[in-house]
């Protein structure tokens, strides 16, 4: 009864960080795919008792006028950006219209429990927007140094786990691009062809390294998370869940604060024959094979977009890493670093009540 209590009341935290995100995030293109898929699926006048439904029971203290204003807000936002004529920015506009909305002291919305806390990181966490090409072809004609030194800083502001070395390249490239691509008659088609063709790939996995990296640095209890996850991913048993997330682990412990990008690129590269071994393959998804059939660093961001699913494992678990992760596998939607606070909350609140010896002698 006391495990429950303690499980049920971490997972209630999962609202707060759903909130917490929300303040701080802007761009985020998978809240906009299944915003515009549940909009398109269920038709506006359902959207929009949905949405209310939600906003009132995220915000129960919150008034009809309240709850309405945020609802509506969200409704028009995903009535606006959902379009298929809508621009690439239209919902991270939008999205971050709203939170600083939310954050202004004559705010509409509903006042709830740590807003303040949640706008003031809003405001220390830089843009994760990227300048526009004309603000790239403003700027960067001015001084051609000083914009590149401008372009590591902030890079690095927005990156800080990741090795030196990556972020000094994509500087470079950025400089590169900027050289050849400010020309008006050039201009447009050139940042397309450099951005969203032959830097598609390095993007992504810059994203990718930057999210697990961030992780292996700022989470306590990360290997709980991991393990869980590629447990679920895979369908793995415990014991073998264990042994790849510490490989993973292991190799991002050693390398992400490393200033040169070797390190990190050949202990990725490793795993990536680790996850990909041909004794997996054939029990694996056809979606995973083609993950495995990409270039090494390509597999691993690609291998992250999977989705999963609850899985069953076993029924009775003995210890307290096995309970974490008999939780975790079953909790298929929530993301790794939400999976992994509220692994690391039960842990601490199961191990607070003494229950950590009745765990191991099930």
């Amino acid at each position: 009864m006391y495990l429950f209590c303690a499980y049920a009341y971490a997972i209630s935290l999962c609202n707060f960080f759903f909130f917490f995100f929300f303040c701080i995030s802007t761009g985020n293109n998978y809240a906009k795919e299944n915003v515009c898929q549940e909009l398109k699926s269920i038709g506006i006048q359902k959207f929009k008792e949905m949405v209310t439904v939600l906003y009132r029971q995220k915000f129960p203290n919150g008034t009809f006028q309240e709850v309405s204003c945020v609802a509506d807000e969200m409704i028009k936002l995903a009535e606006k950006c959902c379009k298929d004529d809508a621009s690439p920015g239209c919902y991270d506009k939008g999205a971050t219209e709203i939170s600083e909305k939310s954050c202004g002291k004559d705010s509409p919305f509903p006042k709830h429990p740590g807003i303040e806390q949640c706008c003031t990181l809003r405001d220390e966490l830089p843009s994760l927007l990227e300048p526009t090409n004309e603000e790239i072809c403003t700027e960067f004609p001015k001084d051609e140094k000083d914009y590149a030194v401008r372009y590591v800083y902030e890079f690095a502001r927005r990156h800080r786990n990741i090795p030196a070395g990556f972020v000094l390249n994509v500087s470079k490239n950025n400089v590169r691009i900027a050289e050849r691509c400010c020309h008006p008659s050039v201009k447009n088609s050139c940042f397309l062809q450099e951005e969203r063709l032959q830097m598609r790939s390095s993007n992504i996995f810059l994203r990718f390294l930057s999210n697990v990296c961030n992780n292996q640095v700022n989470l306590k209890s990360f290997r709980f998370g991991l393990s869980a996850y590629y447990g679920n991913l895979l369908g793995l048993s415990f014991e073998e869940a264990s042994a790849i997330s510490g490989r993973f682990q292991s190799g991002l412990e050693k390398c992400c604060l490393q200033p040169q990008p070797e390190c990190i690129i050949e202990e990725l590269a490793s795993f990536q024959k680790v996850l990909c071994s041909e004794s997996k393959l054939d029990a694996m998804s056809e979606d995973f094979r083609k993950c495995c059939s990409k270039p090494a660093l390509d597999t691993l961001p690609c291998v992250d977009d999977l989705k999963r699913q609850p899985c069953q494992s076993e029924t009775q678990p003995h210890g307290i890493d096995r309970y974490l992760f008999l939780i975790g596998v079953n909790h298929a939607s929530i993301s790794l670093p939400v999976l992994t606070t509220v692994l690391d909350q039960i842990k601490n609140t199961v191990t607070a009540f003494g229950y950590c010896e009745r765990l191991q002698s099930f």
